[in-house]
């Protein structure tokens, strides 16, 4: 599994790239709660990109969360096609609507979530956001180092 970390700005994206990137892996960027509706749907996808941009295989994609708003999920669905790197939109609407999204974002290379993934490392208010990132990545490389023996 990909491991997924939720940033909130601009510097906690590229404190997860770069610590991806020295780790020798790659992440998940995860908006905020509600980040399209708080900073429209092309902010985060933007901000990510730009993230990503200094190493791009140190990221995996993008998610942005929607909450319940579907027309949220919608624009930032819209924006899809100069975002080469959203996977997916989480959205917590109504089920038909959710696979409505879902159907609509598969067309797009992407899909429509109901939730974020389990394991999930969240920089808000992270004092290092590099250096949390970079021992979170670290542990989790051990634990499949050693369930892998």
């Amino acid at each position: 599994m990909i491991p997924a970390v939720r940033v909130h700005g601009p510097d906690e994206a590229a404190a997860a790239v770069r610590a991806a990137a020295d780790a020798g892996t790659a992440v998940l960027l995860l908006s905020a709660p509600a980040a399209a509706a708080h900073g429209g749907a092309g902010w985060f996808l933007a901000m990510a990109a730009t993230a990503a941009a200094a190493a791009p295989r140190a990221v995996a994609g993008i998610a942005v969360d929607c909450a319940d708003r579907t027309g949220d999920a919608q624009a930032v669905l819209a924006e899809a096609a100069t975002a080469p790197l959203l996977r997916a939109v989480i959205v917590t609407g109504h089920p038909a609507a959710v696979q409505a999204l879902d159907a609509l974002a598969r067309t797009r290379g992407a899909a429509a979530w109901t939730a974020p993934p389990g394991d999930v490392l969240d920089l808000n208010g992270v004092p290092d956001p590099y250096r949390a990132c970079r021992a979170w990545l670290e542990t989790r490389q051990n634990r499949a180092t050693i369930s892998a023996t």
